[in-house]
């Protein structure tokens, strides 16, 4: 087995876009809608999820 090493660290501004990327992809889409526009993540309850 291989003995991985993994760092956790707080996120930073530079992380923000691919933490956008992720929001985008965990809103639930029931499998017979179409996904929402990216613009969903205009919403404001959204934002502290990425935001700091």
């Amino acid at each position: 087995m291989m003995n991985a090493s993994v760092t956790i660290r707080p996120a930073t501004a530079s992380d923000e876009p691919v933490l956008w990327a992720m929001l985008y992809h965990a809103v639930f889409v029931p499998p017979e809608a179409t996904a929402p526009r990216r613009d969903i993540l205009r919403r404001p309850e959204l934002s502290p999820y990425v935001e700091h």
